[in-house]
Formats: structure tokens, sequence, C-alpha cells
């Protein structure tokens, strides 16, 4: 009894922190959110020099001529305030902007983030920067 009440618990606890690191992506909306929240083990695209980081949320699969989100935002804090919900704080630019995001797991491989208050972050259309969209449906890349 003992060795299988250890077993699930390791089972379990395997299962908890893969569910900490995902890839989701909106294809969409050509964006991509990607975090490991138990470790800084994420790199930056273009941010080398400033080592690994928890996440960031940016552009995906971008095609020329098609809206994408403007610049890579950093994932710089979260909370898990109930078990599928993630609060998230972006920063752009080392923190020269800042959005605050929400993420919910809507089933096993789809979430839902929404962007909250003012939104900060851009995407390009046309040559121009317009607000980007509050709302993205991401599923989990593997």
């Amino acid at each position: 009894m003992r060795h299988l009440t250890l077993t699930i618990l390791a089972i379990f606890s395997v299962l908890t922190v893969a569910a900490q690191k995902k890839t989701l992506v909106d294809e969409n909306e050509r964006v991509i959110l990607k975090f490991d929240l138990e470790n800084e083990t994420v790199s930056v695209p273009g941010m080398d020099d400033f080592g690994m980081f928890n996440g960031y949320f940016g552009g995906w699969n971008e095609k020329k001529g098609q809206p994408y989100i403007y610049g890579i935002w950093v994932l710089t804090s979260f909370k898990q305030p109930k078990p599928g919900t993630l609060n998230l704080r972006l920063s752009y630019d080392q923190g020269s902007e800042t959005q605050a995001a929400e993420l919910v797991q809507t089933s096993d491989t789809t979430w839902t983030l929404t962007l909250q208050g003012t939104t900060v972050i851009k995407r390009a259309v046309n040559r121009k920067l317009v607000k980007a969209p509050t709302t993205y449906h991401l599923k989990e890349l593997k």
C-alpha cells in the first residue's frame, strides 16, 4: 500500500510540473504564449543577453502582410488564484509598458487569454500600429 501511495504521489507531482510548462498558440491571431512557471528556463527571442525568463508573449508563424503582435512581451510575474487560472503581468522593453492578462484553461489543451485594463499591446496592420484584440483562444503546441 505504501508503494502505491508513493507511486501516485510521484505521478501527481510529475503531472503538476508538466502542467506548469506550456507553449500555447492562437493560429488565427498568429500569437504565441510560452511559459515555465516552475523555473526561468524560457529563452526570449532577441533578449538572449538578459538570460532566461519564465516566459513571453509575441508573434508566431508571422507572414508578411498579416497582423501580428508588435514586439516581445516578457512574463515578469504571475499568480495562480485558483486551479486553471493564471493572472499574468507582461512587460515590454524591460518594463516601459506593462499589460495585465488572465489565462484560463478551458479544456485539457485549450486556454483563453484575456488582456485586462487598458490594452497597451499593439499589432502591426498595413504598416500601422493598432490595438491588439483583447481575447485570444490558445491551443497547446506539442
